[in-house]
């Protein structure tokens, strides 16, 4: 979630995410948001492609 807070991604009420350790409505909207972005699958899951991109950049 750091991670997406640090790259300027947004939850679906456009609001910056919380840092509650959940994977809420918000949080996948914004993990979707990003992989969007790098042209990744949009399937609100963190795998192991997904964090070796987010800590790649």
């Amino acid at each position: 979630m750091e991670l997406l807070i640090a790259r300027g991604f947004k939850g679906k009420d456009g609001k910056t995410l919380d840092l509650d350790r959940k994977a809420g409505t918000n949080t996948i909207y914004a993990l979707n948001a990003y992989k969007k972005s790098r042209k990744m699958t949009q399937n609100g899951i963190c795998d192991a492609a997904t964090w070796k991109d987010l800590i790649a950049i």
